[in-house]
């Protein structure tokens, strides 16, 4: 009986060219030009700045996200006038973190500032 093997998900080749492309561009870069390529936002924009380690990231690592995504933003005429960080969802101990960017209005801001009481946040 003949063995039928799946077809591999990636290559060598394609791991290494990865890993040439994580070491020669900054992560947020890479990052944050997917999330501003679809909300498009207008300079001057003000935005709120989610920085969320997968639990396995210390914090000054995160930290060091938020000032990266703060200058790439402030690049692209943005202001972060509001970010949280730290690591709210997480996954066992994973390395990483994920990037959110929302734009923000005066009604989303109001939302935003409003108290919060639950377990996990409170301000």
């Amino acid at each position: 009986m003949k063995r039928v093997f799946p077809a591999p998900l990636l290559s060598l080749a394609l791991c290494a060219l990865w890993l040439t492309l994580n070491l020669s561009i900054s992560p947020g870069n890479l990052l944050l030009g997917a999330i501003l390529g679809d909300l498009s936002p207008p300079a001057g924009s003000q935005c709120l700045l989610l920085v969320n380690g997968f639990g396995g990231t210390p914090s000054m690592e995160l930290y060091l996200m938020v000032n990266a995504a703060r200058k790439i933003l402030a690049g692209r005429g943005l202001t972060v006038s509001r970010h949280l960080t730290g690591s709210l969802v997480t996954s066992l101990e994973m390395a990483g973190c994920s990037i959110t960017v929302t734009i923000l209005d005066d009604a989303t801001r109001a939302l935003w500032d409003a108290p919060v009481h639950t377990a996990a946040l409170r301000w």
